[in-house]
Parts: structure tokens; C-alpha cells; sequence
């Protein structure tokens, strides 16, 4: 139950042009692939220190997501944590 519903946030993340490729991914089914394409958004937000703390919690949020949907628990874990 928990990570497995998709937020209308994650719906509405294509209309954001630095999370559109993370979507279609995601939209795909290639959960590997969109963690890793957010991995790159949030080391790019973290050096520019862009990106507002809703943003960031989206970013995390999702990434637990796709982990929890690759069976990767214990990044899942981490990523709801640093969610919140």
C-alpha cells in the first residue's frame, strides 16, 4: 500500500521541464532508470542549490517509489525518510 499509489504530484511532474524526462521514464515502467535520471536532478539541484524543499521532498518521495517498485527496500526506506 504505502509507495505504491502514484501522487498527483508525480502526475503533474511532466509539465515541470527538469522532471519531464523522469516521467516518461516512470510512465514506461523503468523505475531503475527514473530513480537514477532523479539521482542526476538532485545532484544538479543540490549544486546550484536551486529547487524549493517541496521539490526536494517530491524528488525523494519518488524516488522511494520507484526503489520500493524494484524491490530496493532499503534505498525505498531512505528515501521516504528524507521525504518527510
Amino acid at each position: 500500500a504505502y509507495g505504491q499509489e502514484q501522487s498527483s504530484e508525480i502526475s503533474n511532474a511532466s509539465q515541470n521541464a527538469i522532471l519531464k524526462e523522469a516521467s516518461a521514464l516512470f510512465v514506461q515502467g523503468k523505475y531503475q532508470a527514473t530513480a537514477d535520471e532523479l539521482k542526476i536532478i538532485e545532484t544538479k539541484l543540490n549544486q546550484t542549490r536551486d529547487g524549493t524543499k517541496s521539490l526536494r521532498g517530491l524528488i525523494a518521495y519518488w524516488k522511494g517509489i520507484c526503489y520500493n517498485k524494484v524491490q530496493d527496500f532499503p534505498s525505498a526506506i531512505s528515501n521516504f525518510d528524507k521525504a518527510l
